[in-house]
């Protein structure tokens, strides 16, 4: 299975998401699944365009997004975009989703947590 994994962080100061990182490794090192990573903390501008290029690339069976609260305005409005372009499914992991369950749940174009 083709994974793509995503760091929606779009404002602060540029930091890498180490779990992502962890994750997208053990995938590979121990599983026949391959993850790819989109950290849109080095890619604010023109976001929808990368995002599209990345996918179309990579051909994914489905797509993950970690957020924190203070991301998860962002991880849904890259969830929407995703679904409107594409039928994968999309799941949110993270701290968030943990926290909230019902309202990551609600968002559109999020299909699991």
């Amino acid at each position: 299975m083709r994974i793509i994994l995503i760091n929606p962080r779009f404002d602060g100061e540029p930091v890498v998401d180490i779990g992502l990182t962890q994750l997208a490794s053990y995938l590979h090192e121990r599983t026949p699944h391959r993850a790819q990573l989109i950290d849109f903390t080095f890619h604010r501008k023109d976001w929808k365009k990368y995002l599209k290029r990345r996918i179309d690339k990579h051909k994914p069976d489905l797509v993950g997004i970690t957020t924190f609260s203070m991301h998860f305005k962002y991880a849904c409005m890259i969830a929407s975009e995703i679904k409107s372009l594409y039928h994968l499914p999309v799941i949110l992991g993270g701290y968030h989703p943990t926290l909230m369950p019902e309202e990551s749940l609600a968002v559109e174009g999020v299909d699991a947590i």
